[in-house]
């Protein structure tokens, strides 16, 4: 009975966890609104706090224009485990 109840306990609870891919669908999105700029799941690498993007430098310096209002949007979407973007 009770690795049942423990189950049950971790079953809500995961279903309410982003999976890596929607993490990654909504810095996209947040991407894509703030500084209109598509970049793909396959360019997006995140450690240790740090956002890396994989992408040309031109992308690069247009990102780092944007990138106080990118950090706002990511801690309000509730990304607050990304403190800087690379």
């Amino acid at each position: 009975m009770q690795l049942s109840s423990i189950k049950s306990f971790l079953e809500k609870y995961s279903a309410r966890l982003d999976t890596e891919d929607e993490k990654k669908e909504k810095i996209i999105q947040i991407f894509l609104t703030v500084a209109r700029v598509q970049i793909t799941p396959q360019m997006i690498v995140v450690e240790n706090g740090i956002l890396k993007i994989n992408t040309s430098s031109v992308v690069k310096n247009e990102l780092f224009i944007y990138k106080e209002k990118l950090l706002s949007a990511l801690h309000e979407s509730g990304r607050t485990d990304i403190f800087e973007i690379n």
